[in-house]
């Protein structure tokens, strides 16, 4: 929990409002406090298995996810497709 919430405020620290895509073996399941952390703090689960996740902030719209095969891992490997929405100044454009 506590290197959760030292990423957090590390995000806010070095990109402030800029788009971001967290992903990682984070060593908790979904229902632990350091996964809870995140989406508590406003990113968005894409995908997870085990402990292995990616998060992502609203700046982001989630078209696919999913996993892969352990291929002899202890883990199976996690993917999201994400597309950048348009920011707000990009709509009002004339």
């Amino acid at each position: 929990y506590r290197g959760a919430k030292t990423m957090v405020k590390a995000i806010h620290e070095l990109v402030g409002a800029e788009p971001v895509i967290v992903t990682g073996d984070f060593n908790a399941e979904m229902d632990e406090r350091g996964p809870q952390h995140f989406l508590q703090s406003g990113f968005q689960l894409a995908v997870n298995e085990w402990v292995d996740s990616i998060f992502y902030s609203n700046d982001w719209e989630l078209l696919s996810q999913g996993t892969g095969s352990s291929a002899g891992s202890d883990h199976h490997p996690v993917y999201a497709e994400l597309r950048l929405k348009p920011s707000p100044s990009a709509l009002h454009v004339k």
